[in-house]
């Protein structure tokens, strides 16, 4: 006798990947899957099956499955196997077809290669001058499109019926015009990249310093022409002294007034540095600073500059909700974040939902509220989990201070915290260092806070220049500092 096997369906790529498609596009799907001459009657019974379990995917299980559609249950999980199989291809060239039919430019690329294969000599050169017609036209004079002025001017160039030996080929010179283009403003956009993020425009190689330097002329030399290499080079400059305010003012204005003339992607990137510069500021209490990343931040939000593929970032939405506490902009953090939650990554929706709302409770100084939702989520995600512990033990010091009681709690809890990052393999020792160093202040501050001023006093000095040591870099410096002055 053949055991059933009583297995959700929902782990397969093919359930996973109807799963993302909205009500609308599955109903797309459904339609051309009925449509389709490359699978069976069967396979179509079964994603008629799935339709109507949609979106309901962990009810879907192999023994009814089984049951209702491959009666041979010896044969029943191979069959299920290669259905569900040729549905994930039938879904895949559904998902080129709807790619391609919103990609004009991209046709008409497909068009032009097959011209040129065939002998179509007019067709190929009236479609070329066409597209590169349109291509003049395009607003948006940005990498991209340089890109593709390079790909049709070379298509151009190669073919068999254009003359090679003429003084002056036109596609030739637009082929080194758009190429040098595109590779200035490809590599503008990784030198701003590594000015934010990883500060290494100061310790870089005599040859690298060059090879920037060139872009970064060139980028000067345009960028009265075109907006792009405008704002990249003043992002870029602002970058390598980001306390100069006045500068980023002057960006803002420029960015505002031509952010239209260069793609969405390039608007999001360029206004979240910007905002993202002023985040070391922001932590050390700087109300201006704050309150411009709250502004760019709201400005991102009120000009759709946040979501791409239906996703937004938690890295971005963590430094907005920061800084919008920090102005005490409550209301539109909370709006925000309620407003947004569906668009946060499936896997960590719930956790990154729960832990933005203990940091908007800490910041409102409601600290009960913040133990409460962080004590009543279990916290999987080791990045998660650690963040929750870390803004739990700043929540139960901030009432430690009147309640010296708490002490065994807050003592308790490091240790507890302390053995959790010695088990994650994930983080590096560095990194664990960090968190040791902050384990180790607080651990400090909660043993002397409630004693004699000459304990607290001495305890102060040596804290204050452990904080103060660059060569030492504990999580929540900012934080701790502030706490030991409090001594």
């Amino acid at each position: 006798m053949v055991q059933k096997i009583n297995q959700s369906l929902d782990n397969r790529v093919f359930i996973q990947s109807l799963a993302a498609l909205s009500p609308a596009e599955l109903k797309a799907f459904k339609t051309f899957c009925q449509q389709s001459s490359t699978i069976t009657e069967r396979t179509k019974s079964l994603f008629e099956y799935i339709f109507r379990i949609a979106p309901n995917f962990e009810k879907l299980t192999e023994d009814k499955i089984h049951s209702l559609l491959f009666p041979d249950a010896t044969k029943a999980s191979t069959l299920l196997t290669y259905a569900l199989h040729d549905l994930n291809e039938l879904l895949r060239n559904w998902l080129i077809q709807k790619e391609l039919a919103a990609d004009q430019y991209l046709q008409n690329q497909l068009f032009i290669r097959a011209c040129k294969k065939r002998f179509m000599h007019k067709q190929f050169f009236k479609k070329t001058q066409q597209v590169l017609g349109f291509l003049k036209k395009d607003k948006l004079a940005v990498p991209a499109t340089w890109q593709k002025q390079y790909e049709i001017n070379f298509q151009l160039f190669s073919h068999a019926q254009t003359s090679k030996n003429q003084e002056v080929i036109e596609s030739l010179d637009a082929m080194a015009t758009y190429l040098e283009m595109s590779f200035h403003g490809s590599r503008l956009r990784l030198i701003c990249q590594k000015v934010l993020r990883k500060k290494i425009l100061s310790s870089l190689s005599e040859l690298e310093e060059t090879s920037q330097a060139e872009t970064l002329d060139f980028a000067k030399a345009h960028r009265e022409k075109y907006p792009f290499f405008n704002l990249y080079f003043q992002l870029v400059q602002y970058l390598k002294k980001p306390n100069n305010i006045n500068d980023l003012i002057s960006f803002v204005k420029d960015y505002k007034r031509d952010r239209m003339m260069i793609e969405r992607l390039d608007q999001s990137t360029l206004l979240f540095a910007a905002a993202n510069s002023l985040n070391e500021l922001t932590m050390k209490g700087d109300k201006t600073a704050a309150q411009i990343q709250f502004e760019l931040f709201n400005y991102a939000f009120d000009n759709n500059l946040v979501l791409f593929d239906n996703e937004i970032g938690i890295g971005m939405f963590n430094n907005f909700c920061v800084a919008a506490c920090e102005v005490k902009a409550f209301k539109i953090a909370k709006k925000m974040l309620k407003k947004y939650e569906p668009y946060f990554a499936l896997y960590i929706r719930e956790e990154f939902t729960n832990l933005m709302w203990g940091t908007i409770y800490y910041y409102e100084r409601k600290y009960e509220k913040v133990e409460l939702q962080l004590h009543t989520f279990q916290f999987k995600l080791p990045m998660f989990r650690i963040r929750s512990r870390n803004l739990l033990l700043k929540s139960l010091y901030e009432r430690f201070k009147k309640d010296k009681t708490l002490q065994p709690l807050i003592l308790s809890e490091l240790v507890s915290l302390r053995k959790y990052i010695r088990k994650q393999n994930s983080l590096t020792e560095f990194r664990k260092n960090m968190y040791y160093g902050m384990i180790s202040v607080i651990r400090k501050l909660t043993n002397v806070f409630h004693k004699r001023p000459f304990y607290r006093e001495k305890t102060k000095k040596e804290l204050m220049d452990y904080l103060n040591d660059e060569t030492k870099n504990p999580i929540s410096r900012n934080w701790l500092l502030e706490k030991v002055k409090q001594l």
